[in-house]
């Protein structure tokens, strides 16, 4: 089982630091030219990945020869992919077109979002009871960044399985009936645009196991699809949701199903830490539920999608929903798998130490090499700031003689020119004299 989707090209990294400055939670350093990944802290956002001018952060996902270990093979489509085609007016031959990939069934994702509303609605919304605001509980990246991030907020997360999960638990019950199959010989496979999903997909949260077997890249799926949807010109209606399901996927589609409560929704990451900050410091108390999506305009801006979020936002507008006054209702079998079978855990990440006295003298050290430092966050030492850099040094994973200031600090402290040479790096050593 992998712990992370988001993994370095080391023959492709030049140490630019480019994803040391957008990583969310200081995951990323630069040393000896390369960049090296913190597994504790990566959230799998995919900014780094989006970001690498020399493609070396790169997402490692299952592939579509997977079918081949199952007889039965069901594809959940998210509503992202069908904003990536041009001119498409009807989703059905994108699904007509999954199909042809060799897959038996496909189960749109925006479906199991109707179902998730009509159970809030049966159960009068009694998840909105206890901390205030309540957080969505649909994008992973916001869930890892508040366990790493945001500890104090963990009792403000919806505890509730994701439309995802449900889906797969409602088509694998569904494949189970119409090819007579037992379960393990049936194959729920993903279409992530999104590397944390990826990563949700491997690793649950609050799940005990994963419900889905494997998961394909958006953007390995498209460049699939532009062949086999040109020979589907007279798709059958696959497509399974209305109106309410596929708005979701939008950034503030949930909110936009909840008129009667008080509700906001913010995307992006900046905007979306932004906001956790406010809710950490108590101020944001009128707000009865909150909807974070960490990519901007939601799924449609992760890093495993192939169009601008906003051009895609607007060709959803396009699509033709036959079955648009239609809404998915809970199956009553699944009813009772909504809530997590487990709860959501503070990540230990940030912790200098398990031992107090250990975790004291650690922060005593970074805080002592901190006031040396400019705070100019320059990235030059291949930390992303100066406080991580005192950090990293406190631990023993740099030295203080990586800082640059520092260095030229002690340059004009020279008395004598060729005390020089000892702090300059070869680079920059002066020539020798003729």
């Amino acid at each position: 089982m992998i712990k992370h989707s988001v993994y370095l090209d080391t023959e492709k990294c030049t140490g630019c630091t480019t994803c040391v400055k957008v990583c969310p939670t200081e995951a990323i350093r630069v040393f000896r030219s390369k960049a090296v990944i913190k597994d504790d802290f990566c959230i799998d956002c995919g900014r780094c990945v989006k970001s690498c001018p020399h493609h070396a952060m790169v997402v490692k996902a299952d592939s579509l020869d997977r079918m081949e270990d199952y007889e039965y093979n069901v594809a959940l489509v998210p509503s992202a992919l069908f904003g990536q085609f041009r001119n498409l007016t009807d989703a059905n031959i994108v699904l007509e077109g999954i199909l042809a990939l060799g897959f038996d069934d496909v189960f749109d994702v925006a479906a199991a979002s109707e179902m998730i509303l009509d159970h809030w609605h049966k159960t009068g919304f009694e998840f909105l009871d206890g901390e205030k605001p309540k957080l969505t509980s649909c994008c992973p990246v916001t869930i890892r960044l508040i366990a790493l991030r945001f500890p104090d907020l963990i009792d403000n997360v919806v505890d509730h399985i994701s439309p995802i999960e449900l889906a797969a638990m409602v088509a694998r019950k569904e494949a189970m009936e119409k090819s007579g199959l037992p379960a393990d010989k049936i194959g729920i496979c993903y279409i992530s645009p999104c590397p944390g999903e990826v990563t949700r997909v491997k690793q649950p949260i609050g799940l005990d196991e994963p419900v889905i077997d494997y998961v394909v890249p958006l953007n390995e799926m498209y460049l699939q699809l532009l062949n086999t949807m040109k020979h589907s010109d007279s798709p059958r209606q696959l497509l399974r949701t209305g109106k309410t399901g596929f708005n979701w996927s939008r950034s503030g589609g949930i909110c936009a199903t909840l008129e009667e409560y008080d509700a906001m929704a913010a995307d992006g990451m900046v905007n979306v830490i932004a906001i956790l900050e406010d809710i950490e410091d108590g101020k944001m108390t009128e707000a009865a539920i909150v909807e974070l999506d960490c990519c901007t305009q939601s799924c449609f801006g992760s890093c495993l999608c192939t169009e601008n979020p906003y051009t895609a936002k607007m060709r959803m507008k396009k699509i033709v929903l036959p079955l648009e006054d239609v809404r998915n209702t809970m199956p009553e079998e699944f009813a009772d798998k909504v809530q997590w079978a487990k709860p959501l855990e503070e990540s230990n990440a940030t912790r200098f130490s398990e031992n107090i006295g250990e975790a004291l003298r650690i922060q005593a050290e970074a805080d002592r090499v901190l006031k040396t430092l400019p705070s100019f966050d320059c990235g030059s030492c291949g930390a992303p700031s100066c406080s991580a850099f005192a950090d990293d040094v406190a631990l023993g994973l740099a030295e203080e003689g990586d800082c640059i200031y520092n260095i030229i600090k002690k340059m004009r402290n020279c008395d004598k020119e060729d005390e020089l040479d000892e702090f300059l790096p070869p680079p920059f050593r002066r020539p020798l004299s003729e």
